[in-house]
């Protein structure tokens, strides 16, 4: 039993070694499954990047108010 759930990586890590084991080209299923996986990193690579221009400057912000501490009191 798992402590936590298959991630993302997971996935690309294991189609990864999916397609080096074998001897001939990756299959149309190994294509597909790529393409899902790619399309879902992203995904999450543009939730990144939303954060990184909003939330860490909000955050830098609360930072210098609060003296630098990184605890927000309000």
């Amino acid at each position: 039993m798992l402590n936590y759930p298959i991630r993302l990586n997971n996935y690309l890590v294991a189609l990864g070694g999916v397609v080096e084991s074998a001897d001939s080209a990756p299959t149309q299923v190994s294509y597909e499954v790529y393409d899902m996986l790619s399309k879902q990193l992203d995904e999450q690579l543009a939730k990144w990047k939303q954060i990184l221009s909003t939330d860490v400057p909000a955050y830098n912000d609360v930072v210098k108010k609060t003296g630098g501490s990184g605890h927000y009191s309000g």
